[in-house]
């Protein structure tokens, strides 16, 4: 049986407790990966400790199907501005892990990348 996961960045600061898996690793996680019905634990980091902000859970994850691939490019086009302007600035270097592939027409996790063989 095929499961597949979503994966999200981690900014740097945030505390994560939970069942995920991190990338690179769970001291210094940059990708927070979980399968759909895991929960994770989102905290900031203080002064003093951590503090709690949320809990982050993956319900289902589907695709979406269009009519064609014009009306693909225009949803994607629509994808959150803000969502997009972190991305762009983030220093987290696991992101270059997850590229998108207009052949593809998504993003392709490069985390089990091997080559020759």
């Amino acid at each position: 049986m095929f499961t597949e996961n979503r994966a999200t960045g981690v900014e740097p600061g945030t505390v994560v407790s939970g069942a995920g898996t991190c990338t690179p690793g769970p001291i210094d996680c940059e990708i927070l990966s979980l399968n759909p019905g895991q929960t994770e634990g989102i905290s900031k980091q203080t002064a003093s400790g951590s503090t709690p902000v949320a809990l982050f859970s993956v319900n289902s994850i589907s695709a979406d199907q269009f009519p064609s691939a014009a009306a693909a490019n225009k949803a994607r086009e629509t994808a959150s501005d803000v969502g997009r302007q972190l991305l762009n600035r983030t220093p987290l270097s696991s992101i270059s892990l997850f590229q998108y592939d207009p052949s593809v027409g998504a993003v392709v996790d490069l985390r089990n990348l091997t080559v020759g063989g």
